[in-house]
């Protein structure tokens, strides 16, 4: 090469002609961009990142992020003193004192920057070197003077998911600061000295954060189901009337309401149970009651709540709030059908209860900072949280049926929904877990369900088989997909995902012949998006790209040709280049009489000559050498470098036309919403039919008969659902046969750990299951339909501290005795255990409910004086205990436990039997022994003296004259306690 070449660094600003694709500095040493090529402290921005190794060329790599915070503290570097204050901090200062509140993600080209405090936490996640700076945007903070430039870290562009769920995870919000031009751009633009414009694009906190791509059940966390929670609370007296509106921004679901809860709030807690929201906006005050519940009930090892507050509104301000927002919504809408639905809307949002349209109120405010507030917009999203048509599982139900979670680590191990789930598809699991939650009470309703599921286990045809694959194949949450491109934020690869994978399913041939009513309301929707499903897809390019393609390829190859006349157009000007330089290179050829000389790509930079070595002596003086292999040498020139600067120019252009016209096609999508949405919930409907075939298919599974006015409930040897289910045949199976006339109050006794407890759950989990419309583990079963399952089982309440078991279990009583009606089922375990006046307490509280509520009544104790009213009260209290069977075996009496329900009454609880069997030591079982003997002598006089009269004394304190006026007292009497 002649000596008058030039060096390429000269002129020549290495910027990848690859469709705009934004640069700055490279990971692995390659050429920078002229726009913040460097680190504003002059440092290499490489040196952000843990050492990779003691490879020979001195790369250096990201590792993996923690799964936890990391406790020690991160490696820091020797600080580096700045000079001045440079643009780009001050850019960065500006926008972290404009969002002091988020931590901030901000893209530098390949990369994303964390500052400050921000980064010493994600820099504890993710196992990052933290560069030393400023710690805080604001002056005045101590050890901050000594910098100019903001400490921070940095992590790769595609770890960007994961840093993202990670920070959200732990109740942190965080923002994406995008650069709103490209090196290209800058080049061209007249701003070229000044840091590259960057704006918040978006914002994410645990409740606004979509998740698209999971399908898998087990990639849904069952602590975590992205509902965020608005909590509005007004003072009534003595009570608390609290209105709620929980959205889950994933699925576009919004569930409302409004109640009056006592102190103990078991209300409240009940929503909290079935909501299980990541996220809470608190009105105003709250007690401290309800923030102490709020700490205790939601936050866990693996998720942190995040908590918002926003201060209070008045009546009129929220009123005309809401008329404005639901008013334009009508104004917008596209068609008449459209502005009846949104007239309607109004009509139902404005006869709100207050407390409802105050959480509106903060909610869509709220939301509009995340852009979301387009939720609100559908009529289809809103629900009621309860509704007559079923029951609702109320907390203390969910938490000792171990309706959804165990009592142990609070996982769906050992709970009644990991029997009943064998779901396919995550919409389809999140149907099923509000049907578990919710049974119906319609006869009806069951009916039409569970003829459903009996058609699909005697008949499934090979179209729905070939259905029910595709449900398995199934590779991303269609559900969050829509409702993702509703919000205008899906990514190409999304679309093309989400529409592919709905293809698949209303190009199916729907089956024929199925008399069940529910199964064909399911095979009519799925047709009807056929249609709009195959014109979407028909605008894509689906023949030369696929989802695996990187985002750039998606990006300006996504449409067809002919679908956009400023895409075509653009395309024409980048051809026109690369046509040019496909001409230049001719000509290089010919001047050169080079044969084979090529384009070639190196280090990221397009359109490089490139010569084998041989020839390197070819080369023309005015080709300045840019890189040199073992085998290659590359050049450049000065009519390459401008045709290059010129197509990274136009591809930019191109990619602005791309993006305009992919927010185009996600506005026709959204007008499709609503077609979708059924479809979605059709294809949901049908995963939990064949789940609920799944389990039907299971040995010693039947079909329960179904009486609506009856308060029969008849089991015949029923098996406890999750035991049967872990240990297949190795459970005693038991009866039940209560009528509104005989049997309809079962007091149950016997030995601890004789299986009473188990035995009562056995009986409301399969009430549970059949009023979902699941086949019951029994051999056969009558249910008189049960509009409501009340439990009190244990000491286990500790949701709420500051209180005893006892005042718990009697506050807990009284809501049931209140609540409860002649058709519920009642379970109560232990009332009165561990007080003086126990015996009187139980013995009120279950005479109440033989003669006034007249429920059917499941009664565990261990006070025998209770037995007694079976004789007050003959056929409809009945005695029965748990068989065992006594054997003395020289030393002491061995008890063995039969776990069969027996008529009677049982002689003992055996607690010594027990601590025998936990492994206590003899010494103290003999003491134990003789002590009961020794009280039992004491007391056999006195307990059926003393006993009697001081419980006839209580329950006469309470019952005073008038029966209407005695449980009315009693509950006054426990609420004061």
């Amino acid at each position: 090469m002649a000596p008058s070449q030039k060096t390429i660094s000269s002129f020549f600003g290495g910027s990848k002609a690859g469709g705009g694709k934004r640069k700055s500095d490279d990971v692995n040493g390659k050429e920078k961009s002229p726009v913040e090529s460097k680190d504003e402290g002059g440092s290499n921005p490489l040196d952000a990142f843990k050492y990779g190794g003691g490879s020979s060329n001195g790369v250096k790599s990201v590792p993996k992020p923690a799964e936890e915070p990391v406790a020690k503290k991160p490696k820091v570097e020797k600080a580096k003193k700045s000079s001045a204050v440079k643009p780009y901090q001050q850019q960065l200062r500006e926008l972290k004192l404009k969002h002091k509140d988020t931590v901030l993600f901000i893209e530098e080209g390949y990369r994303y920057r964390v500052l400050g405090k921000d980064a010493e936490i994600v820099s504890k996640l993710g196992g990052l070197m933290l560069k030393p700076g400023r710690m805080y945007a604001e002056d005045g903070h101590e050890g901050d003077e000594q910098y100019e430039d903001f400490a921070y870290c940095v992590f790769l562009n595609n770890s960007l998911k994961t840093y993202i769920e990670k920070m959200i995870r732990i109740g942190y919000k965080v923002g994406i600061v995008s650069q709103m031009e490209t090196a290209a751009l800058k080049a061209a633009g007249d701003n070229k000295s000044q840091p590259m414009e960057r704006k918040l694009t978006q914002l994410y906190t645990s409740g606004t954060y979509v998740n698209v791509e999971a399908n898998n059940n087990n990639t849904e966390d069952d602590n975590f189901s992205g509902y965020f929670l608005a909590i509005c609370e007004k003072p009534q007296g003595k009570l608390q009337h609290f209105g709620i509106v929980a959205v889950q921004a994933a699925t576009g679901r919004i569930l409302y309401d409004e109640f009056v809860d006592n102190a103990v709030l078991n209300e409240l807690k009940t929503r909290l149970l079935h909501i299980q929201p990541c996220e809470l906006l608190l009105f105003g005050d709250v007690g401290s009651n309800v923030s102490q519940l709020i700490k205790n009930a939601l936050n866990t090892n693996t998720a942190k709540v995040r908590i918002n507050r926003t201060s209070s509104h008045g009546r009129a301000e929220t009123a005309a709030f809401i008329n404005e927002f639901y008013t334009g919504l009508i104004e917008s809408a596209s068609g008449e059908e459209d502005v009846q639905k949104r007239s309607q809307l109004l009509k139902t949002v404005m006869g709100f209860d207050e407390t409802i349209k105050c959480c509106l109120h903060s909610f869509i405010k709220h939301l509009q900072e995340f852009g979301l507030e387009s939720i609100f917009h559908s009529p289809q999203n809103y629900s009621p949280f309860k509704t007559n048509l079923s029951m609702l599982l109320n907390s203390n139900a969910l938490f000792s049926l171990e309706i959804f979670q165990n009592q142990t680590d609070r996982t769906v191990t050992g709970s009644l929904f990991e029997v009943l789930d064998q779901t396919n598809t995550a919409y389809g699991k999140r149907l099923l877990k509000s049907w578990v939650g919710r049974p119906l009470v319609q006869k009806a309703d069951i009916e039409k369900r569970l003829s459903a599921v009996s058609e699909l286990k005697s008949n499934l045809s090979p179209d729905l088989e070939r259905l029910l694959r595709t449900m398995k194949q199934c590779s991303i949450d269609i559900e969050k997909g829509i409702t993702n491109m509703y919000y205008q934020r899906a990514t190409r690869k999304q679309v093309l995902l989400v529409l592919q994978e709905l293809a698949k399913f209303v190009n199916h041939k729907m089956p024929t012949g199925y008399k069940s009513e529910m199964l064909n309301e399911v095979f009519q929707v799925l047709p009807k998006c056929k249609p709009i499903v195959d014109k979407l897809l028909g605008k894509i390019n689906t023949e030369s790209i696929d989802y695996t393609d990187s985002k750039e390829s998606l990006r300006f190859r996504f449409f067809n040709d002919d679908e956009y006349d400023g895409i075509f157009n653009k395309s024409c000007e980048v051809a026109q280049v690369e046509q040019n330089l496909e001409k230049y290179l001719e000509n290089a050829k010919a001047e050169s009489g080079i044969k084979g000389l090529e384009y070639a790509t190196s280090k990221e930079t397009e359109y490089l000559l490139r010569l084998g070595k041989r020839e390197k002596s070819k080369a023309l003086d005015s080709w300045i050498k840019w890189n040199e292999t073992k085998d290659w040498v590359y050049y450049a020139t000065e009519e390459t470098k401008s045709m290059v600067s010129q197509l990274d120019l136009k591809r930019d252009e191109l990619g602005i036309e791309c993006d305009k016209a992919f927010k185009e096609f996600l506005l026709e999508i959204r007008h499709h919403y609503e077609d979708f949405r059924s479809a979605v919930n059709a294809l949901a409907t049908l995963d939990c039919l064949f789940s609920l075939v799944a389990v039907a298919t299971q040995p010693h599974f039947v079909r329960a008969t179904y009486k609506e006015d009856s308060l029969s409930l008849k089991i015949t040897e029923g098996l406890h659902p999750v035991t049967q289910y872990k240990l297949q045949n190795a459970y005693i199976p038991n009866d039940i046969a209560m009528t509104e006339h005989k049997d309809r109050t079962m007091i149950i006794t016997g030995p601890n750990m004789g299986g009473k407890s188990s035995y009562v759950r056995q009986v409301a989990l399969i009430t549970i299951m059949a009023q979902i419309g699941s086949y019951i583990p029994a051999a056969s079963a009558e249910i008189g339909i049960v509009d409501a399952i009340y439990t009190r089982m244990g000491a286990y309440d500790n949701m709420l501290s500051g209180e005893s078991t006892f005042m718990v279990e009697l506050q807990e009583c009284s809501a049931i005795m209140k609540a409860a009606t002649q058709r519920s089922l009642v379970i109560l375990d232990e009332v009165g255990r561990g007080t003086v006046d126990g015996t009187a307490i139980a013995r009120a509280v279950l005479s109440y409910f033989v003669t006034d509520k007249r429920s059917r009544t499941l009664f565990i104790t261990h006070y025998p004086m209770l037995t007694a009213l079976a004789t007050v009260f003959p056929d409809l209290v009945t005695n029965y205990h748990m068989g065992y069977q006594e054997n003395f075996n020289g030393e002491y009496t061995e008890v063995i436990f039969l776990y069969k329900l027996v008529k009677g009454v049982s002689k003992g609880s055996y607690g010594l039997n027990v601590a025998r069997l936990a492994g206590l030591p003899d010494g103290i079982l003999e003491a134990a022994k003789a002590k009961s003997k020794e009280k039992a002598e004491e007391n056999s006089g006195k307990e059926k003296e003393l006993v009697p009269i001081k419980q006839v004394k209580f329950i006469q304190s309470v019952l005073k004259n008038s029966e209407s006026a005695t449980y009315s007292d009693l509950i006054d009497i426990i609420e004061t306690v």
